[in-house]
């Protein structure tokens, strides 16, 4: 009969740590006459990240802006794959040449960097007032 193993000693096998996606609400104070250089320039720069496997699958969402000087100010929400990818993004050469092509298209405006970064997370809302969506009747 072969002898019993404790599974003290077994070798364990090494479970990779679980990672989940990154949302980060991208704002751009982009350069009035540099605009449509800024909308092309971005428009690659996403494609690009999930070619390499940063960015997850779910397309980002734009918006424009007319801050109070009158400029243009583009935000971009999407998802990094994990922290990790953001860090790999920044020692990326291909990454680093597209945030490099953006840099001269944005500029400081009303108290704004050229661009910021926050990273956020969804949080789920018990919403006062309303008994489901489709009870909803929109009087509270």
């Amino acid at each position: 009969m072969p002898a019993k193993t404790s599974s003290k000693y077994s070798p364990k096998k090494k479970v990779p740590a679980k990672t989940f996606p990154c949302t980060v609400i991208c704002r751009f104070t982009v350069k009035a006459d540099r605009e449509k250089d800024f909308v092309k320039v971005l428009s690659r720069d996403w494609p690009g990240l999930l070619r390499l496997g940063l960015a997850t699958k779910d397309e980002p969402v734009v918006y424009r802006h007319v801050d109070a000087s009158g400029g243009p100010v583009y935000f971009q929400i999407f998802h990094w794959v994990s922290e990790g990818a953001v860090g790999s993004a920044h020692t990326n050469p291909e990454v680093m040449a597209s945030w490099g092509a953006m840099d001269p298209l944005c500029e400081e405006r009303c108290g704004h960097a050229k661009w910021e970064f926050p990273h956020v997370q969804q949080i789920a809302m018990n919403w006062v007032g309303l008994r489901g969506l489709s009870g909803a009747t929109g009087r509270i």
